[in-house]
């Protein structure tokens, strides 16, 4: 079941995303939607959901700790919002994640040592956020990331 791009209203359609059936939802893209607010922790709810595209929005606020429930998600792309606060660590949980944007928000601490966990992953951008302190070594461990962005202010 797609859930977003669904009809030609895809605003209305983003908007009223838990209308449909969270237990049957694989894809939410709501990217370049205007969407302003925080992201809900309900997103958490979407177990079977395998893309989450929010990127191109005015999201604020942190990033859902219960987006580590989305277990199946393979596609995760955030980026293009002005979010805050930590990368939680819950997001190592992701097991089957292999693309993640959140470049271009206001993200800040240290990336989690736990994205190293993410074996599925090829690409990965941490871009134009406040990050701080050193790149964690077991992003470069990686097996199949071929592409990371990061900021350049970050320690190796």
């Amino acid at each position: 079941m797609l859930c977003g791009r669904a009809n030609s209203d895809k605003l209305e359609q983003c908007q009223s995303y838990l209308a449909c059936d969270p237990a049957n939802c694989t894809t939410l893209d709501c990217s370049d939607s205007s969407l302003t607010g925080t992201l809900p922790s309900s997103l958490g709810d979407l177990v079977l959901l395998n893309s989450l595209y929010l990127e191109h929005n005015s999201l604020t606020g942190p990033i859902p700790t219960e987006l580590g429930k989305l277990t199946a998600v393979k596609a995760m792309y955030l980026g293009y919002n002005s979010l805050d606060g930590a990368i939680p660590t819950e997001i190592g949980a992701l097991a089957e994640l292999t693309s993640m944007n959140l470049g271009y928000n206001s993200l800040d601490g240290a990336i989690p040592t736990e994205i190293g966990a993410l074996a599925e992953l090829t690409s990965i951008e941490f871009s134009l956020n406040q990050l701080s302190g050193t790149l964690p070594t077991e992003l470069w461990a990686l097996p199949k990331v071929y592409w990371m962005c990061v900021p350049a202010k970050l320690r190796a």
